[in-house]
């Protein structure tokens, strides 16, 4: 009781003295997609000049703002849309100052010093060109994807997360590339990002978070032409970031201006001039098929169309796009001879051995000539050698067999059900490799997105998007009978909306608020959904699974592509919600750019996940050779001899797949809050250093489940059910499990959260010449909790 009253009395102290400096203070840029312009102003002699009148213009929508220089001459202008912008500079007694065409990117701090030359304000001095400005004003690093690259950049399903390597700390990793269609959802955000492993990152669209509570998931992948630019960030990030490891993807979409724009464009591909694929057409020359490519079909279209409501105060964006994909991949694997399924093996003696045989022939009483392909009955085990003694010949009872016969009075009803449900027929000769087929796939996306922007006044800003991102992946059905490569139909459905607010109270204090939601559904669905159980001869008892997730067992063999070993019959349901709030506030006083600002964010995530609900069972050939070892070496179709008697290999696992078992999963009901408080300084310490200084507050709030189905491990109590540690019969053992509400934990939270949560940020930058920037810092970064829900941490004690 003491431990916890100590940390919640640090806990509050922690957040009593970061909510102290942000009364004190009020982000510079925040978790947007904000930029900033600040410059010193001087004379010809390079001394300040202080109370100069600093208009700044967006070439794009007139927006003006001004303020005037303090007594070093320094002046900074933030919150800043990207995009190109006037600077007027006025002082009574010098030339009017204009710079044209002045560029502000996502994330950046762009500087611009002015000299000033004496004559009367009448009289101007305008700068069109210069020499493109370096960053100066932070310690981190970035690279900008400007408009032009990110609606120009040629990219394969024009997945515009492919262009977060043209940032040179970028490494995509698999499954990343071209469309997302068919893909993992993991990989669409699987990039390394400044040397973090992939995942860790953090994606932001509009300031708005994308990442959710299923690991991590980026859950939008925004269209090409509906981003205006985006940054790459890594390397020492600011205190107003957090919740990732390496860096940050942050993306903007177009807003309307004065001027209209708009398109229409189809992207299309199909297999005309595609090439065959080799093996493809090896095996269609051998069996006299036409030379004929897969098939590939890819249609990718849209319109967008942007534009003043009201010049100069109300402007709207929208973007529509649509993605189909139809396309198949050669696929070869093993299926059973038709005559197997009544018992007849004879094949595995008489067929050459390059067609998958023993290379022998059959004696008169239906045994192979040769031990290599002879089935032997399972329980005919001689008990002092291990060995089976008898050998499966002829079948009185199957006078269509000649030999290698398994009688009909031993098969397994259930096996013989499913063998008529999974397995075709064989399309090629031979018992490996005796099936092949082009089996459709492909899928769609939908997306849409609109915003619009308002100018409220002189001092308010108001900006508001709505997107909507849709995904289906067609089924890969190679066999035809329902039990899917790797998975079958999945289906993504993904609602965003932000608002952003910004004020300027005086050009020395802006307030920016970022309130967002989103809602991501994820479904996977297998063809066989529905399945009643009792049509392989169980009871009605092994219905219980439910409808959507209740397939026919999976049968599994070890053999290449084996398609039963691919999760075929997975389901899973995932509902995600988010509500995030970001308040941030900015205090310019002179060489000091005081941010400071919270984060709140509301994460509940709805989720199942089992691959093996009815079960699946592994057959290696194991029972029907003459020793019990597995055969597969000569002849993989022993496998299918077990399968037929309904003999399985015990429990074992294929990657995340376990067979032996049945999985039925329970529904979670997660809730995850997290609270953040930090507060940073931009110092021009002098006109060539920078130092970018700040403090980050975490608490990562832990998963708790709705259901109380979480549990924990606590060292210190007396197991119930486990005895005889002490070395004498009923001495207690240390250490149990409990679910959360009981025991020593009467929370809904399993693992204790970290109240110690300090994120310190230092850097500097130092403009050793015009062409030269030295940059540094330190920083420590505390990537999200989003674990599994089966973990059993343990209780401190």
């Amino acid at each position: 009781m003491g431990e916890t009253m100590k940390s919640r009395r640090y806990s509050v102290a922690a957040f009593s003295l970061v909510s102290f400096l942000t009364i004190l203070s009020v982000s510079l840029n925040a978790q947007s997609t904000y930029g900033s312009i600040s410059g010193t102003i001087l004379d010809s002699t390079n001394a300040a000049v202080p109370s100069a009148t600093v208009t700044l213009t967006n070439l794009s929508t007139s927006e003006k703002r001004t303020q005037t220089s303090g007594e070093d001459g320094h002046f900074t202008f933030v919150n800043l849309f990207q995009g190109q912008y006037r600077i007027e500079i006025e002082k009574q007694g010098f030339k009017r100052f204009v710079r044209q065409g002045v560029i502000v990117e996502v994330q950046q701090d762009t500087r611009v010093d002015a000299t000033l030359t004496l004559g009367e304000v009448s009289e101007t001095v305008e700068v069109r060109a210069e020499v493109p400005l370096l960053q100066t004003q932070s310690s981190s690093l970035g690279q900008v994807v400007e408009q032009r690259k990110a609606n120009e950049l040629p990219l394969n399903g024009r997945n515009i997360f492919n262009l977060i390597t043209v940032a040179p700390a970028a490494v995509a990793q698999g499954g990343s590339g071209g469309s997302p269609v068919g893909q993992n959802p993991f990989s669409w955000g699987n990039y390394q990002v400044g040397g973090s492993f992939a995942n860790q990152g953090a994606q932001y669209l509009d300031g708005q978070p994308l990442n959710i509570g299923y690991i991590n998931l980026p859950i939008i992948i925004p269209t090409q032409d509906s981003i205006g630019e985006f940054k790459v960030q890594y390397n020492n990030l600011g205190a107003e970031w957090g919740r990732f490891s390496g860096g940050v993807v942050n993306l903007s979409t177009k807003s309307g201006t004065n001027s209209w724009h708009g398109s229409a464009y189809e992207f299309f591909r199909n297999k005309v001039l595609n090439a065959n694929e080799y093996f493809n057409k090896q095996t269609q020359l051998a069996n006299g098929q036409s030379n004929e490519p897969p098939p590939w079909t890819q249609n990718q279209y849209g319109i967008q169309v942007g534009g003043p409501v009201i010049k100069n105060k109300t402007f709207f964006y929208v973007n529509w796009e649509q993605y189909r994909q139809r396309t198949g991949s050669p696929f070869t694997t093993t299926v059973p001879q038709t005559a197997m399924l009544t018992g007849d093996f004879s094949s595995l003696c008489t067929l050459p051995t390059a067609q998958g045989g023993a290379g022998g022939s059959l004696s008169s009483s239906g045994l192979c000539s040769v031990p290599a392909g002879q089935l032997y009955d399972p329980y005919s085990v001689n008990t002092a050698t291990g060995a089976r003694q008898t050998a499966y010949g002829l079948d009185p009872g199957n006078p269509n067999c000649p030999g290698n016969c398994i009688p009909s009075s031993e098969f397994s009803q259930a096996t013989t059900v499913m063998w008529k449900k999974y397995f075709p027929a064989p399309n090629l000769p031979g018992n490996v490799n005796n099936y092949l087929s082009v089996a459709p796939s492909g899928g769609n996306t939908n997306e849409f997105v609109a915003r619009g922007d308002q100018n409220i006044g002189a001092n308010s800003r108001l900006f508001g998007r709505f997107a909507y991102f849709g995904l289906t992946d067609l089924p890969e059905d190679p066999l035809g009978t329902g039990l899917c490569l790797d998975r079958c139909a999945e289906k993504y459905h993904t609602k965003m909306i932000v608002i952003g607010i910004n004020h300027v109270f005086t050009p020395q204090t802006i307030l920016d608020v970022n309130l967002s939601a989103s809602r991501f559904v994820y479904g996977r669905n297998p063809l066989l959904a529905g399945y009643d159980l009792t049509n392989l001869g169980w009871p009605s008892t092994y219905n219980t699974p439910p409808s959507s997730m209740r397939t026919p067992p999976t049968p599994a063999f070890p053999f290449p592509n084996d398609v039963g070993r691919t999760q075929g019959n997975s389901a899973i349901g995932d509902h995600n919600t988010q509500f995030n709030l970001t308040p941030a506030f900015t205090l310019i006083r002179g060489k000091h750019t005081i941010q400071t600002g919270a984060q709140f964010l509301y994460g509940l995530d709805n989720y199942f996940q089992t691959n093996i609900a009815s079960g699946a069972f592994a057959f290696g050939g194991n029972w029907t050779t003459s020793t019990g070892g597995a055969s597969l070496v000569t002849n993989p179709n022993f496998a299918f001899a077990d399968f037929l008697l309904g003999l399985s290999q015990n429990q074992g696992s294929f990657v995340n797949q376990t067979e032996g078992v049945a999985q039925v999963p329970a529904q979670t009901k997660g809730l995850q809050a997290y609270r953040a408080l930090y507060v940073g300084d931009t110092w021009q310490v002098a006109p060539k250093l920078v130092l970018n200084l700040g403090l980050r507050y975490e608490l990562q709030g832990t998963w708790s489940d709705a259901y109380g189905r979480l549990s924990y491990w606590d060292p210190l109590a007396t197991n119930a059910t486990v005895t005889g540690c002490g070395g004498t019969p009923g001495s207690p053992c240390q250490g149990d499990g409990f679910l959360v509400g009981t025991g020593r934990n009467s929370g809904d939270n399993n693992i204790p959260m970290d109240k110690k949560a300090f994120s310190p940020r230092l850097g500097f930058a130092y403009s050793f010449d015009e062409k030269t920037v030295i940059r540094g810092g330190y920083g420590i970064f505390y990537i999200p909790n989003y674990v599994s829900l089966d973990s059993i941490p343990a209780m401190m004690p």
